[in-house]
């Protein structure tokens, strides 16, 4: 992580704060954290603002003893938004509490009063900040004076073009969507992909999961293909590996960590079933419904999504036939799940109907070989075709050396 958005202040300036209050929350590139104060004290100044971003170890905010130290200081430097360079920079800023939280003088003295965004935007379109009128507090300029912003929005701005030209707006970034990005651009450009496809018949799969939702048990095909997923790969470990691209070594997992792809709002989320393969379906399912509920929420914690070493994306519930996932590095392989189709079968020479679910497997050359990730789908498609093996225990899968036995 090199920077952040400051998303929301849960304290305003003159406020009193407990230790261990949150202060403010930050939007990372996965998720939005809340910053607990490890000590108290008084919030004197704001530095950065909502929807404005900071780098890491940027000050956010001055904080101050008490009230007889906040009345104590220069009001020029307290508001050095409206305070000239000279007499600034003639009183140095000192804090006993928390030296740490204050930035070196040069560059706190010698602020511009323009938020990092409407300095960055100016930069780039040549645009001087002395000519702008600023809006913000104490005057500061907002990304919104400047003239190709729209007064009603930070985030976006509307280009003014010709009737015989294609009209845009411009979405700035967000972390999570600059982490995936930079992520994707990495896997395609440096991993050599192949892929594997099978058609899968799951009737049974889908007749035991609906038998299971008649007797109260919320269990999902999703659910269900993980829990398949993670005893295929107990049985092929081969393809539960990674690369390191910095060393140029194979990763060979010793657990099975599946990373479930999941979209939330402002890109995709991974977070991870630890273990995925000594978890029974019950356990295996809430789990899932939890880590669903804290992706969509924000509220996942780094444990619960950095790692992992395989990966799930299940686009069944769009209706999608057929796609193919890009893989997760430092892993070595993903699964795409399309949705499951009502199709004609031919079975002992008879003509039925039945369901079929598309598998593919993208795999990086690297690590796997074709050979090895087709017995992996073939065992995969044993587990999907014959799900009474799902409901039965870890330990007896691990006692059992073949699905047929």
């Amino acid at each position: 992580m090199k920077e952040g958005t400051l998303v929301k202040w849960h304290k305003r300036e003159g406020d009193e704060i407990k230790e261990g209050e949150v202060l403010f929350e930050v939007a990372t590139d996965k998720a939005i954290l809340e910053y607990p104060l490890l000590d108290g004290g008084l919030l004197g100044k704001i530095l950065v603002q909502e929807g404005e971003t900071a780098l890491v170890n940027q000050p956010v905010a001055l904080l101050l003893h008490s009230q007889e130290e906040s009345s104590s200081l220069s009001r020029e430097v307290i508001d050095h938004g409206s305070a000239s360079d000279d007499s600034a920079r003639s009183r140095p800023i000192v804090s006993s509490k928390h030296p740490s939280l204050l930035p070196p003088e040069d560059s706190f003295l010698n602020r511009c009063k323009a938020s990092p965004l409407a300095k960055r935007i100016a930069k780039d379109q040549g645009i001087d900040l002395a000519t702008i009128e600023g809006s913000g507090p104490n005057g500061r300029i907002m990304s919104r004076d400047l003239p190709s912003c729209s007064k009603g929005s930070q985030l976006f701005s509307t280009h003014t073009l010709s009737s015989t030209t294609t009209r845009f707006a411009e979405e700035s970034l967000s972390p999570m969507r600059k982490a995936l990005i930079k992520n994707v651009e990495q896997s395609k450009r440096t991993i050599p992909h192949f892929y594997l496809q099978a058609e899968v018949e799951v009737t049974q799969l889908v007749c035991l999961r609906q038998q299971l939702k008649d007797q109260g048990y919320k269990i999902t095909i999703n659910d269900l293909l993980v829990r398949a997923t993670a005893l295929a790969l107990q049985k092929h470990p081969g393809i539960n590996s990674g690369f390191d691209a910095e060393n140029d070594k194979i990763l060979r997992f010793q657990t099975i960590d599946i990373s479930i792809a999941m979209r939330v709002e402002g890109g995709l989320f991974a977070p991870i079933v630890w273990q995925a393969n000594l978890k029974e379906i019950q356990n295996l399912s809430q789990e899932i419904k939890q880590l669903v509920i804290l992706a969509q929420r924000g509220k996942l914690r780094p444990d619960q999504y950095l790692g992992g070493s395989f990966t799930i994306s299940n686009l069944g519930m769009f209706h999608v036939h057929h796609f193919q996932a890009i893989i997760n590095p430092p892993q070595g392989a993903i699964l795409a799940a399309s949705t499951i189709r009502d199709t004609p079968l031919i079975r002992l020479g008879q003509v039925g109907c039945g369901k079929v679910l598309m598998l593919s497997l993208s795999c990086d050359h690297r690590v796997i070989d074709g050979a090895d990730a087709a017995q992996f789908l073939a065992t995969l498609e044993e587990y999907l075709s014959m799900p009474a093996f799902l409901l039965l225990s870890s330990d007896f899968q691990e006692n059992s050396s073949s699905l047929s036995s």
